[in-house]
């Protein structure tokens, strides 16, 4: 009838989600866990431990945590806090004098800030009432959580680089036609350009954003994984997700037995795997 009334607007509103997953930011594991997905059951797949990618017909939405955001500025280092102090203390009294930065209107407007580095209030902030209240901002940023939203168009190689390294590994490459065959639409073998659906990403992290370097899709981000056990993350040198016979520090015989797919790399899944058995294998001893 060209409106809506209280029901249909109710009947919007009570939508049943399509993925339902838990992103737990900091320390954990097992950041992402797929908790259950109803309409996109097959178009739905994890990435690692990491991420969840959700393909559609014409577009791929993929959710990702990372363990917090870069921070160019409020985490400063003791040595960058104190040359920038130096700027108001104008005189080299080892103070900045808050009295006279309101008379000069080039530094206006960090009295605010700095009236709160005062906490004696005697008009006079010292190198170290300032970096206390750099510290506590710091503090404050880690205490909340940011959602960076994107897009990366139509990029093939964003989507074959699943770790967000910058780089195809000998295993992205080996995957990428199962990671791209649902893009097929026609059928013919072979992915177009108009089959190339736009990607959206979806990233979660601890901190708040503006104050720490968003998320760039189309740079490389060094994600530390923190899925597997301690050896497998220590021997994955390059940090691709896999041990080669060149990183594994272990005998040739060793390694044959923990890569069983014979695909020459041992894959998170597999030391996983060997992990559990060489646990079970000493709780029963």
């Amino acid at each position: 009838d060209g409106a809506l009334d209280a029901v249909e607007l109710l009947r919007y509103l009570v939508v049943t989600p399509d993925v339902e997953m838990i992103i737990r930011l900091g320390d954990e594991k097992d950041g992402v866990e797929l908790v259950k997905h109803t309409t996109l059951k097959d178009q739905t797949r994890m990435l690692g431990s990491e991420a969840v990618r959700v393909n559609l017909e014409e577009a791929v939405i993929e959710v990702r945590r990372m363990q917090s955001y870069v921070n160019r500025g409020i985490l400063a280092t003791k040595e960058q806090v104190a040359a920038y102090f130096r700027t108001f203390d104008q005189n080299n009294k080892g103070f900045a004098d808050l009295k006279e930065l309101r008379k000069s209107p080039q530094y206006r407007y960090m009295v605010a800030a700095l009236e709160l580095a005062d906490r004696d209030r005697d008009q006079k902030v010292t190198l170290k009432e300032y970096t206390d209240l750099v510290q506590l901002q710091a503090t404050a940023m880690t205490t909340v959580v940011s959602l960076s939203v994107g897009t990366r168009d139509r990029g093939l190689f964003e989507a074959l680089d699943v770790n967000r390294d910058g780089r195809l590994s000998v295993r992205e490459l080996r995957l990428a036609w199962e990671r791209i065959a649902a893009w097929d639409r026609n059928k013919d073998s072979k992915i177009s350009d108009e089959e190339i659906p736009h990607q959206y990403h979806l990233v979660l992290a601890s901190g708040a954003y503006g104050y720490y370097q968003p998320y760039q899709p189309n740079q490389p981000v060094q994600l530390v994984s923190t899925a597997g056990p301690i050896w497998f993350r220590k021997m994955d040198r390059n940090g691709d997700g896999d041990v080669s016979r060149r990183e594994f520090l272990g005998s040739p015989e060793d390694f044959d037995k923990l890569d069983e797919d014979r695909d020459g790399y041992i894959s998170l899944e597999e030391a996983k795997k060997a992990e559990e058995k060489l646990r079970t294998k000493t709780s029963q001893r």
